[in-house]
């Protein structure tokens, strides 16, 4: 995802994890928090798939609960190519926000390991080495593997959200706090803000990952080119 970057597939699935309405666990409201219902995995190629994704990620009355929404967003918003997305999300809660901006991994660090059970690492897929060169870490049509993958990062956040519970109790400054996010994302068709903070990040990287980061970077660059107005077009 993020700016240059390509969403082939988007992962939907109902939660009963947090109410809608106050944005409080249903743990902590003490009601049952299981949930079974059947995912989606949409691949964003079709104007069907993506108007299904659409209507959805528009929608002011589904919330919808993210974890790192930032590059997705990007993607959902300024993508043109294999296909032009156009997507502006709304009602999004960035759950990250309400756990000190931790990475997944660390989070599931902190979740039982028995509510994990069944689902494969987080670092089964080496997508570094296929980044590195510039090419998809789960190429299309999917294998088996990588689409469970993929949806089984739902169920990771589901895991994350019937289990833990935010510092302030609820996943409302969460909320916020992506609303200003969605703002910044939409004041910045360009994502120049996200090119000097990856900027910042390629020095800190060393080996394989910042190679990633230097494709990112360059994609990003490239992909500044097929807007109306980028910055630097015509010079």
């Amino acid at each position: 995802g993020g700016h240059g970057g390509v969403l082939t597939t988007a992962q939907l699935q109902v939660t009963h994890a947090v109410d809608s309405g106050s944005l409080a666990p249903a743990a902590a409201a003490g009601r049952p928090s299981a949930c079974h219902e059947l995912g989606l995995l949409v691949h964003l190629e079709g104007d069907g798939c993506i108007g299904v994704v659409r209507r959805i990620m528009e929608s002011p009355q589904i919330m919808k609960l993210m974890w790192g929404v930032t590059r997705d967003c990007e993607s959902l918003m300024y993508q043109h190519r294999p296909v032009q997305l156009g997507v502006m999300p709304r009602a999004i809660v960035d759950a990250k926000l309400a756990f000190l901006d931790l990475g997944m991994a660390r989070m599931l660090e902190h979740v039982p390991p028995k509510h994990l059970e069944g689902l494969p690492q987080k670092e089964q897929i080496d997508f570094d080495s296929a980044h590195a060169v510039n090419r998809e870490a789960l190429p299309l049509p999917l294998s088996l593997v990588a689409a469970r993958y993929a949806v089984d990062d739902l169920h990771r956040i589901d895991a994350i959200l019937h289990r833990k519970l935010p510092r302030s109790g609820s996943y409302a400054e969460a909320r916020a706090a992506s609303d200003v996010l969605l703002t910044r994302l939409r004041s910045d068709p360009c994502g120049l803000g996200s090119l000097r903070q990856e900027l910042h990040w390629l020095e800190r990287r060393e080996g394989v990952k910042r190679t990633v980061k230097a494709v990112e970077i360059m994609r990003h660059v490239l992909s500044l080119g097929l807007r109306q107005g980028a910055p630097f077009e015509g010079d």
